[in-house]
């Protein structure tokens, strides 16, 4: 009987273990999977690898674009969809540029349009 006992202590210690190293892995998976950036102040959750113009879109912040096809490669050849990143001196494509992780966009400014 005791024996039984030991082996189910064992089974749940190893339940136990299983269970934390899924915890562990999922959320390392989360965190790899998502980025967090902030467009007009507001922060949006995106997939690795989606473009600031895809970004916007799929939080309903409008970016206005010519030469974008969701089917096509950017091209990045109208320079319609020009966005202001914090911290860089130049604004960028938001077709052709990856929203990384704690950027910060700025889609509407006087500086843009000059």
């Amino acid at each position: 009987m005791q024996e039984f006992k030991k082996k189910d202590i064992r089974l749940k210690t190893i339940d136990n273990r299983l269970k934390s190293l899924y915890k562990d892995i999922e959320r390392e998976v989360k965190i790899d999977k998502f980025r967090l950036i902030k467009i007009n102040n507001r922060e949006i959750q995106v997939e690795k690898g989606v473009s600031i113009l895809k970004a916007a879109r799929s939080a309903q912040i409008k970016i206005p674009s010519l030469c974008y096809h969701p089917d096509i490669t950017p091209t990045a050849s109208c320079g319609l969809c020009i966005v202001k990143i914090k911290g860089m001196g130049r604004p960028v494509r938001a077709c052709a540029t990856e929203a990384t992780e704690g950027i910060e966009v700025i889609t509407h400014d006087a500086e843009l349009y000059d």
